[in-house]
């Protein structure tokens, strides 16, 4: 089946023996009755949607969701802010009634089938249309979509129209967040505002299509914080679509491709692609390139990564399509590898989260590495508190590193320096003392932004746990699970004590999607 053509989605359930007639006045009575029932869905979802383009032709309800109900930072984020229409939906009917389940079709107007989201899209509707499908009583996107009953502070309403909120959007936002306009502003920007969830106007019997559409709305709203593959909550708000620690969603979602776009990926943080590209090209023939695709030999490898254009070039492809034709069919296989089995949250700062103490362009903030290693590093921050620290390290090590976290190497292959101050993965407080470790490595990616040489060195959050050891030069470090990296920084070349000069402001979530909400337009 090509990209173009839509998927068709129908529930098979038993067939019942129909008396066979050929009166032409049984099917117009048939017709004319599933006509009347079509008629009547569409009519009682549009008064409680009455902006949504909701229509029907013969036996068919077609469905236009708007993607201007998604958080704005959300909606920039999963690529959706390029058109106002989320998903063009058509659910063609069976019967006259939903007892028989009926035929669903559906895609992006752009991205066709390659969006995020999509396999959580096709678990729902053998789910929703099951005779043992029971409706949740509060659903999160029901405050985005539907119009709430209460008071908005009418000069409240008028601040937020002048920050581009629609007035109908803030009234409901200020409704639902008790006129608390900070709360509010969270709401409808970064959807952070979990808290909130609202009932449904009617029963689900009064308009199945309604709670339909809500649960649709509903899976999109839980990606920050649900597996994009199969919906299973995660244990942190992420900003880029991430999967849980399964097998199967990790393999369809690096592997495949399914429910992504790596166009979309790339374009979500074109540095942060680049440096993904550039870590991967300077680990090449190497011992540090773990993890590495099992599919291409070193040197297939290196040629393709010589022969690839520059992100630039890349982000003006119109879908993924293109992208192949710009590329080639093996350059994006191996590009899918490279960008999406890359599960850390890693965000390029724009200028104004930059840290400003820090006179290097290229800053890259890491709000949570992998999952299990974020929950584990929490347990030993929670207990042991924790601070700042360097880490310096060649180029050719960081696509590890980022990959897989710190490790304690003393004693093993991986160890890369002698071990003045005993056993442990080293660290200092003082930049310059980490630069020592620095060196220079040819970047095989040729057309990186981020030059021929890759030179990086980190900034680390570290639990002090009992084994961490000040050694007044540098600190040694025993447990890899008390250390992530936060921020990396490429082309740094200054001196900063960060214990003598702890940071006053990391950027944080709210941060990084409060920016994204601003690139909304």
């Amino acid at each position: 089946m090509s990209d173009e053509e839509e998927e068709v989605y129908v529930v098979y359930e038993e067939e019942e023996e129909v008396e066979d007639s050929s009166s032409d006045e049984l099917v117009q009575l048939v017709s004319e009755s599933s006509n009347t029932f079509i008629t009547k869905e569409i009519e009682s979802f549009s008064h409680y949607l009455p902006n949504w383009s909701a229509y029907s032709s013969d036996n068919r309800m077609i469905i236009n969701i708007p993607s201007s109900f998604l958080p704005l930072a959300q909606k920039v984020v999963y690529g959706f802010s390029v058109h106002d229409i989320l998903l063009n939906l058509t659910i063609t009917m069976n019967s006259n009634d939903w007892t028989t389940p009926p035929q669903i079709t559906f895609e992006h107007p752009i991205y066709k089938s390659q969006f995020i989201g999509r396999p959580l899209i096709v678990d729902l509707i053998p789910k929703f249309f099951n005779k043992d499908y029971k409706p949740k009583q509060n659903y999160r996107a029901a405050g985005y979509v539907l119009n709430a009953a209460g008071h908005a502070d009418p000069e409240l309403v008028k601040l937020l129209a002048k920050e581009g909120i629609s007035a109908e959007r803030a009234k409901t936002a200020l409704v639902l967040c008790r006129n608390k306009i900070n709360d509010a502003r969270s709401f409808l920007r970064t959807g952070q505002k979990a808290d909130v969830s609202t009932r449904m106007p009617c029963k689900f019997e009064e308009c199945r299509l309604l709670y339909f559409i809500v649960e649709i709305c509903d899976l999109f709203i839980g990606l920050q914080d649900h597996c994009c593959f199969c919906g299973k909550k995660l244990s942190e708000a992420t900003v880029k679509p991430s999967v849980c620690s399964n097998k199967l969603c990790n393999f369809s979602f690096t592997q495949l491709g399914v429910g992504t776009s790596l166009l979309q990926e790339i374009r979500r943080d074109p540095d942060v692609a680049d440096l993904m590209i550039s870590c991967f090209a300077t680990a090449l023939g190497t011992a540090w390139l773990k993890p590495k695709p099992n599919n291409f030999t070193d040197d297939e490898m290196r040629q393709i990564i010589n022969g690839l254009p520059t992100v630039s070039d890349m982000v003006r492809a119109n879908d993924d399509h293109q992208l192949a034709n710009l590329v080639g069919d093996k350059a994006i296989l191996l590009l899918n590898w490279i960008i999406l089995s890359n599960k850390s949250q890693l965000y390029e700062l724009s200028p104004e989260l930059r840290l400003k103490q820090f006179p290097t362009r290229h800053q890259f903030l890491t709000l949570m590495a992998s999952e299990e290693r974020e929950n584990e590093f929490k347990a030993l921050k929670a207990k042991y508190g924790s601070f700042f620290l360097w880490h310096g390290s060649t180029g050719d090590r960081w696509h590890s590193i980022i990959r897989n976290g710190l490790k304690n190497g003393t004693g093993t292959e991986m160890q890369q320096n002698g071990k003045v101050f005993g056993s442990g993965i080293y660290l200092a407080s003082e930049l310059l003392t980490s630069l020592n470790y620095v060196k220079n490595v040819q970047n095989e990616y040729a057309r990186s932004t981020l030059g021929n040489s890759l030179q990086a060195v980190g900034l680390c959050e570290v639990a002090k746990v009992p084994d961490l050891e000040d050694h007044g030069r540098a600190y040694t470090l025993m447990n890899e699970k008390a250390i992530v990296v936060r921020f990396l920084f490429v082309g740094a070349n200054f001196s900063y004590d960060v214990v003598q000069k702890p940071l006053e402001r990391v950027p944080k979530l709210k941060d990084i999607l409060n920016y994204h909400a601003s690139l909304n337009k």
